[in-house]
């Protein structure tokens, strides 16, 4: 009866006035309920496009984080091969093989980076590893280079393996070859994902490296002129490759400064619907405020007639 009641409105006018808020936005907003209807639906739907720009950005860190593990390889391979070329051949070329070895494999490990499940260098196939095990491209690469009787004969065979419709178009890079993968971002907004691991700026790299890698395999019996002939030759195209890589490292760099400008966005547009559904749904302290003093006084009185009431029911008992 009137006891629920009043406890009733108690209870809503305490929560009104510790949270800011009317209990009840249909009897508050009227005719205008469809307008907090439509702000909440932004609010989810930015809440959306804003989970979707963190996962971007941090795919986008990673590959950057990626592409500094393949330049700390390319850097430190190109110092050791040009030592060969000098008149002592002052790095032997078993360490600068060996070096090589460890780089092709450093290279393809961070180039087959994940987040999550998600493959970070493979275009649009992002459940698919971009590239295949860096000692089964070694392998198949020494099967092409088999009989090459001469250093360029050597250089032609790396060469057309990783050139249009060679092996490591249709054995090595396992990705997608087709549009590069975008993502929505925002409403209107996609972002293109710049870079897969078979760009000509990562394959000239694997290639080179590759070239020193296999400059003293013992099944391919070059001799040692020829060896320090190749590994000169792969120190030389290391060394031209860093430009390409820092125009890659650039580009997905221009990609993060997009998205920050995005996020940016977003953080303000939440904020501005946070604050407009705020207003829409604010209760008036000083109205709420009065309004539980009245039921707390209603409440008392309600709570003193019973006593009353019932002290004079057990005087009429007794």
């Amino acid at each position: 009866g009137q006891n629920a009641r009043l406890k009733a409105d108690l209870a809503r006018l305490t929560a009104e006035l510790s949270s800011g808020q009317v209990a009840d936005p249909a009897q508050r907003l009227g005719a205008a309920l469809p307008r907090l209807a439509d702000v909440d639906r932004q609010l989810t739907l930015n809440d959306g496009f804003s989970r979707t720009t963190v996962q971007v950005t941090q795919s986008l860190q990673m590959m950057q984080t990626a592409l500094g593990a393949v330049e700390g390889a390319r850097a430190a391979l190109a110092a050791n091969a040009l030592l060969v070329s000098g008149a002592a051949g002052s790095m032997r070329v078993t360490t600068v093989a060996d070096t090589a070895r460890q780089g092709f494999a450093t290279t393809v490990a961070a180039l087959n980076t994940r987040v999550g499940n998600q493959a970070l260098f493979s275009g649009r196939a992002t459940d698919a590893t971009a590239l295949a095990p860096a000692d089964r491209m070694l392998d198949a690469l020494r099967t092409a280079v088999a009989g090459s009787a001469t250093v360029q004969d050597a250089v032609d065979a790396i060469d057309t393996w990783f050139g249009p419709g060679g092996g490591f178009e249709t054995d090595g890079y396992l990705g997608d070859t087709g549009a590069p993968l975008t993502r929505q971002v925002d409403q209107g907004i996609t972002l293109t994902i710049p870079l897969r691991a078979d760009d000509p700026a990562l394959t000239r790299i694997l290639a080179a490296t590759a070239m020193a890698a296999l400059a003293d395999d013992p099944a391919l019996g070059f001799a040692d002129e020829a060896r320090r002939q190749l590994v000169t030759r792969a120190g030389e195209r290391l060394l031209t490759g860093s430009e390409a890589l820092v125009q890659s490292s650039a580009r997905l760099g221009e990609a993060e400064a997009h998205l920050d400008a995005v996020a940016s966005g977003q953080t303000a547009r939440t904020t501005g619907l946070n604050l407009m559904r705020n207003q829409m749904l604010a209760a008036d302290p000083f109205d709420a405020a009065a309004a539980l003093q009245e039921v707390q006084t209603k409440l008392e009185t309600h709570y003193a007639l019973t006593a009353r009431l019932s002290r004079l029911s057990l005087a009429d008992y007794l």
